[in-house]
């Protein structure tokens, strides 16, 4: 973040005549990366600020085209969604999301929609909205098949049973667990396993199959 602060300041000395040009898109750069290191580092005030900045930037470019600046500021939006998760903003997080989305499907972009689609999904779990995050997470699922991408699968998979199993669809979410598991272990991912295993312990603990989640747990 400091590294890219101090590339931030010299970048800001330039006339916002070069910065609306060629130069521009390097700024851009610039200001998603310090953004992205404010959100990890939980400083939300300073990320939105520096992401609506990277916004308004990105929409008075005069060297780039019209496609790639729309494309820019839906990667921009789906941030700025993030941002207003983190700080439990439902509306606003949904609204900006859904900004993105639609510049996705406006230019066909169908991976990038997958990524979105999980966000609105873990949105909607966090709210409790079981149906809609459901619906969510499939269309997720769905672009992740249609690219073969196997490894995003899991997750989406292991949030699926998350959801079946805070409605108590004990069956349902051990299989959606499984096919997380079966992912992870695919890839050797030694770590995504525990977090599976120790799910369909609570699901074998909601059924009462005391023995079987002690071994989900020791696993």
């Amino acid at each position: 973040l400091a590294l890219g602060e101090a590339v931030l300041a010299r970048l800001q000395g330039y006339p916002a005549e070069v910065l609306a040009g060629e130069l521009g898109a390097e700024f851009l750069t610039v200001l998603d990366d310090i953004a992205r290191r404010q959100l990890l580092l939980k400083q939300l005030t300073a990320a939105e600020k520096t992401y609506q900045e990277a916004l308004a930037i990105a929409l008075k470019n005069k060297a780039l085209s019209p496609e790639l600046i729309k494309k820019m500021s839906a990667s921009i939006y789906h941030q700025l969604g993030r941002v207003a998760q983190e700080q439990r903003q439902w509306t606003q997080a949904e609204g900006y999301y859904q900004q993105a989305l639609q510049i996705y499907i406006e230019y066909n972009d169908r991976y990038e929609q997958a990524d979105t689609y999980h966000q609105l999904g873990m949105l909607a779990e966090e709210q409790r909205q079981w149906a809609q995050a459901e619906k969510y997470y499939q269309q997720a699922l769905g672009i992740f098949i249609e690219y073969n991408d196997r490894y995003p699968q899991a997750t989406v998979y292991h949030q699926l049973g998350v959801v079946a199993q805070e409605q108590r669809q004990w069956a349902q979410a051990e299989k959606y667990y499984q096919q997380a598991l079966g992912i992870t272990i695919e890839f050797n991912d030694r770590y995504g396993q525990s977090t599976t295993l120790h799910t369909l312990g609570s699901v074998a603990l909601g059924k009462g199959e005391l023995e079987q989640a002690k071994q989900y747990y020791h696993q």
